[in-house]
């Protein structure tokens, strides 16, 4: 089943990642909205979610976190990590070059522990501004974990300054 989702996942990431301008909030929230559900991944229309300005010259955009039904190396289940993320909670884009998978490969971290739930979906071209310090991120949304969807999964606001 985690491996149905992460493809599903993965396939709508073409959808998913849509840049923001001002004005266009909403309009963006409904197009990712329609991806997620087209795309399997959990996220429902009308959901609660977050969106925090990050300010002139951030370029905003959404994107789901990947690989959040793993373990972390240290054996934490990350499904577990999910339950204690809150929508609004800061995250980490932490670059992975010696990622074995990808090496442009980015962990998503939870800003307040350091824990690991996931990692940013392939082809996100985002290594090195958040190698750089040039990106940030918010978890802006947080889906499953109830009868019929019980694996968890987040949809990251994120902000890069070019």
């Amino acid at each position: 089943m985690a491996v149905v989702i992460l493809l599903a996942g993965v396939a709508a990431i073409t959808v998913l990642v849509i840049y923001l301008r001002r004005g266009q909030r909403r309009d963006a929230e409904a197009m990712a909205a329609s991806a997620w559900t087209s795309g399997a991944a959990g996220w429902q229309p009308g959901e609660q979610t977050q969106w925090r300005e990050f300010g002139e010259g951030w370029r905003t955009f959404l994107s789901p976190v990947v690989g959040e039904s793993f373990r972390n190396p240290d054996g934490t289940a990350r499904q577990d990590i999910l339950t204690r993320c809150r929508i609004g909670e800061d995250a980490i884009l932490e670059p992975e070059p010696g990622n074995r998978h990808d090496s442009e490969a980015v962990k998503v971290l939870r800003a307040a522990t350091g824990e690991q739930i996931g990692y940013l979906p392939r082809g996100h071209d985002l290594f090195d501004a958040a190698d750089e310090g040039r990106a940030k991120a918010v978890i802006h949304a947080l889906h499953g974990g109830t009868m019929g969807k019980e694996s968890r999964g987040a949809v990251l606001q994120i902000g890069v300054r070019d």
